[in-house]
C-alpha cells in the first residue's frame, strides 16, 4: 500500500516488465521519483505526458522504454465504478494517447488503472 495523500500530484505509467502500474510523486529539488507499484489505482484531473524525443529514440532503436505517463491528482489504490472508455498508447503507431475510435485523448476527470489491463480508462463527467 502506497503512502500518498489524496490530491497529491502523481504520474502513472505501465511497468513494461512487471505489468503493473508505477506511481511517481514529485520530490522538491529532485523531480519525479517512483513511489511504488500498484495493481489498481485512480487519479483525478488526468492529462497525458509524452516525449517526442523519447518516441524518436525508441523507434530508432526498435526497443521499448517508458516515455509517456498520465499526470493528475492521487485518488487511491482502487478503480472506480463509473463507466469509462479505454485509452491506448503505442509510440510505434502514434505520438499521442487515443481512444479506440481514433480520437486523441487530451485529459479527463478521472483515470482508472485496472489490474493486468494494457490500457487505462477515462471518465469525463458524461461529456
Amino acid at each position: 500500500m502506497l503512502n500518498i495523500e489524496k490530491g497529491t500530484p502523481v504520474r502513472v505509467y505501465k511497468n513494461l516488465n512487471l505489468g503493473n502500474w508505477t506511481v511517481q510523486t514529485k520530490i522538491t529539488g529532485k523531480g519525479w521519483r517512483k513511489a511504488g507499484g500498484v495493481d489498481e489505482c485512480h487519479i483525478f484531473n488526468a492529462t497525458p505526458v509524452t516525449s517526442e524525443k523519447g518516441q524518436a529514440r525508441i523507434i530508432a532503436k526498435g526497443q521499448r522504454e517508458v516515455i509517456a505517463s498520465i499526470q493528475g491528482e492521487w485518488g487511491g489504490e482502487n478503480t472506480t465504478d463509473i463507466a469509462t472508455a479505454p485509452v491506448h498508447y503505442n509510440p510505434f503507431r502514434r505520438s499521442d494517447f487515443h481512444y479506440k475510435n481514433g480520437d486523441s485523448f487530451t485529459g479527463c476527470d478521472v483515470a482508472s488503472f485496472a489490474k493486468l489491463a494494457p490500457v487505462f480508462n477515462a471518465y469525463n463527467g458524461g461529456k
